[in-house]
């Protein structure tokens, strides 16, 4: 997807669990919300457990995102 700053690009896949792949343009960052699966208990990003907080059915990230990154909720 185009944006002033370049292009952003995002892909997902749900298996046993939902995977995330975002890669942001240089100088912008994100705030991510995941849906939250049943049975799910938190959110790695490129493997690395990260803070973040379940509100219903939604996980949102405690930090903002940059980069190129791998984002799974187990």
């Amino acid at each position: 997807m185009p944006t002033p700053r370049g292009e952003l690009e995002v892909s997902w896949k749900r298996e046993k669990n939902f995977t995330l792949t975002l890669t942001l343009p240089a100088g912008m960052t994100a705030k991510v919300e995941l849906p939250a699966l049943e049975g799910s208990s938190g959110v790695w990003v490129d493997g690395a457990r990260v803070k973040a907080y379940r509100e219903g059915q939604w996980w949102t990230l405690e930090k903002d995102l940059s980069g190129t990154v791998a984002i799974e909720e187990q």
